[in-house]
């Protein structure tokens, strides 16, 4: 699984795993395999927690060479020139930078619970392990906006970005995102990472107004431009149609489905395993007097079913009273029972199982 020090990158639906220090070069493989730092934490970004709910994303990146800024997006950042000034250098927190950060996200984003801006970026670890800078920028001396980035040899990954309500006019938001571009552009970098898209949510449109990004098909393990974005890419919500499907079937035969969210650490895999899969159908049997738990989900990259057997650590299944489990974290895969097309071969497998 491992190349050295660093984790193969092998594109995966789900995927989570910490990381110590990483190279310049392996940041740029994280990043063009569809991976996206997260904290301390490298994810995939196909299936994202975002506090009240699971979204279907999908990453995307913007070619820098040959990318020209469109008429109004020149217009913006040489307005905005004339009133602010802006400098990059590496990540430093302080009490100006937080203070701003905290009103941003209470006002603008309306989170119930923001954390610190350090801990949110980092989760403890030390910011020399990647190379993260902040882009700031000051009114008369005045902090206003900031952007934080993790740059690679050629590629610069966005992180994260406020500016003060007070300056909502100015747009400054997406003024810092032009400003990162820009600056791929003076160091010549071959990519620009805006991070992930989820769907039909409106407040993170504003990555796809620069154009001519690109989004990772990982069907076919490639990038695309947005233009050729199908309802198929979207493969969470192809996932959570099939395991209702196998619900019902299930259902029909007396048999409980339970919906399971698995949000714990989950290295990628070239073979099928459980936890490359963060959204299951859990089948709890009672079978000679034990329970055991088998963990269906749907591949949609071979058009599949693959089923799992595993033990739950918390929380404990409780086999006569089932309820849907919003964060089933901790999961000991224990065997792979194999792979079936429709619904209907997985059915005839537990009743094989339960005789």
């Amino acid at each position: 699984m491992t190349t050295g020090q660093y984790p193969e990158f092998i594109p995966s639906f789900y995927a989570r795993f910490p990381m110590g220090a990483i190279t310049d070069w392996a940041m740029d493989e994280a990043l063009a395999a569809g991976y996206f730092r997260n904290g301390a934490e490298f994810c995939s970004m196909y299936a994202r927690y975002l506090g009240t709910r699971w979204a279907a994303c999908l990453p995307l990146r913007l070619p820098i060479g040959g990318f020209h800024f469109k008429k109004r997006h020149r217009k913006l950042l040489k307005n905005n020139s004339l009133r602010f000034n802006m400098d990059v250098k590496p990540f430093e927190h302080n009490e100006e930078k937080e203070a701003l950060w905290q009103r941003y996200k209470t006002n603008v984003h309306q989170w119930g619970n923001v954390s610190q801006l350090e801990f949110h970026l980092l989760r403890g670890k030390p910011a020399t392990n990647y190379r993260m800078y902040d882009l700031c920028v000051y009114d008369q001396g005045k902090l206003v906006a900031f952007s934080i980035f993790d740059l690679g040899k050629k590629s610069l990954a966005s992180l994260e970005a406020a500016y003060d309500p007070d300056y909502a006019n100015f747009s400054l938001g997406f003024y810092t995102m032009l400003l990162e571009i820009q600056y791929c552009q003076d160091c010549s970098f071959d990519h620009y990472y805006p991070g992930f898209l989820p769907k039909d949510v409106p407040m993170f449109n504003y990555k796809l107004r620069p154009g001519n990004l690109e989004f990772f098909r990982l069907r076919n393990k490639a990038w695309h431009p947005v233009e050729e974005l199908e309802d198929a890419d979207w493969m969470m919500e192809e996932m959570m149609g099939k395991l209702g499907i196998l619900k019902q079937v299930l259902s029909y035969s007396g048999i409980n489905g339970i919906e399971g969210y698995t949000m714990g650490t989950s290295f990628a895999s070239q073979q099928p395993r459980l936890g490359s899969y963060n959204i299951h159908l859990i089948v709890p049997l009672s079978i000679n007097g034990a329970v055991r738990l088998l963990f269906v989900t749907w591949d949609a990259t071979s058009g599949s079913y693959l089923l799992f057997e595993g033990c739950n650590l918390s929380p404990a299944l409780a086999i006569d009273t089932p309820k849907p489990v919003h964060h089933y974290v901790s999961i000991q895969q224990q065997s792979y029972l194999g792979q079936f097309m429709r619904a209907g071969e997985v059915l005839t497998l537990i009743n094989r199982l339960l005789l």
